[in-house]
């Protein structure tokens, strides 16, 4: 399927940057009323249909002290294509964003992860737009066709690319709709009608069903996080021979301020498959720990592993000091140069 460097380079930034912060999670919620307080306003776009939900602090991840070398790494690569193609600047422009996922309801539960597409996805952006600056930036390098949906204005994006091979796929080009100064939509098109729908209150949004299956304020102070209560179990993110119990549930969350401090909560069936859930995982810590003697900031990491169980959830959390991190990258990296 040929797309154009413009259309690749939009989604990455926007959404696969975003999802590879942390982990990739599915959560299927029912219908809902309104949008839970204690949740950042643009969850209120993400539709109760959907199977995969989180949220990234922008602001928050900025300011962390791993923000110079990521723009160090970043050098270079797409992302100095991503600010050209859009005049937007994730570093400085980007407050937060909220994004979700729809995954085919008949996906087997045991495909790999790789087979595992998205049926529909999209994203609500909290940041500084220039709306007029976006839009020319994007003509410069695609096609765009707008449609009025509930007064709001939505651009559909074709690739030139893809309409001068008369590439019939370019109709899955991502669309996007300002719903305020500060709010940008972007996602698979009709998705976006979804999406518009649950912010207007004519559908039913993600955000009371976070609220009332994880607690309110439960992630209120982290730097980024996903939900799930997959309809399939996890069976597509977890590779296959991991032996997990199943979990109906899962949430995994980070926060990135004085160290990098990262939680996850799982929901098993009943409090049996919740004990194998736990012993799995301390399996894990075992092996782990037997490292130890040969890299001591990898021992620093397990300690600081804690598992708890309280009837059918288990949850684990471990924090790391930046130090600790930085030796291990630099550990990796000697590695990495002896072998070549």
């Amino acid at each position: 399927m040929k797309k154009s460097r413009w259309t690749v380079t939009f989604a990455a930034g926007l959404v696969v940057a975003g999802l590879g912060i942390g982990a990739a999670a599915y959560f299927a919620s029912t219908q809902v009323e309104a949008q839970s307080t204690g949740l950042p306003a643009t969850l209120a776009y993400m539709p109760a249909t959907t199977t995969v939900v989180g949220h990234i602090d922008f602001t928050s991840l900025m300011s962390s002290p791993l923000r110079e070398k990521w723009e160090e790494k970043l050098e270079g690569t797409g992302f100095d294509e991503f600010r050209e193609k859009t005049g937007l600047d994730p570093f400085n422009d980007l407050y937060g964003a909220s994004f979700a996922i729809v995954t085919p309801k008949d996906a087997s539960a045991d495909a790999p992860p790789s087979m595992s597409i998205p049926e529909r996805w999209g994203v609500a952006i909290h940041g500084a737009f220039d709306a007029e600056l976006l839009l020319a930036k994007v003509r410069e390098n695609a096609t765009i066709e707008t449609e009025t949906y509930e007064s709001t204005t939505i651009y559909r994006v074709t690739s030139n690319l893809g309409a001068e091979s008369g590439d019939a796929s370019s109709r899955s080009n991502p669309a996007f709709a300002f719903v305020a100064i500060d709010t940008l939509l972007f996602g698979e098109p009709e998705y976006l009608k979804e999406m518009l729908d649950a912010g207007a209150g004519r559908a039913p949004s993600a955000g009371a069903s976070i609220a009332e299956r994880w607690g309110e304020g439960h992630f209120a102070q982290d730097t980024f996080w996903v939900a799930a209560s997959p309809e399939q179990g996890l069976g597509q993110v977890i590779p296959q021979g991991a032996n997990f119990p199943p979990i109906q549930s899962f949430a995994f969350s980070g926060r990135l301020d004085t160290e990098l401090a990262l939680r996850a909560k799982g929901q098993a069936a009943d409090s049996e498959a919740a004990t194998k859930l736990a012993d799995v995982v301390r399996g894990f810590v075992a092996l782990g720990s037997l490292q130890k003697g040969e890299n001591p900031d990898l021992g620093v990491i397990l300690d600081s592993i804690r598992i708890e169980q309280v009837d059918n959830e288990v949850a684990v959390s471990l924090s790391v000091p930046y130090e600790t991190l930085e030796r291990l990258s630099q550990r990796a990296q000697t590695q990495a140069e002896d072998k070549n």
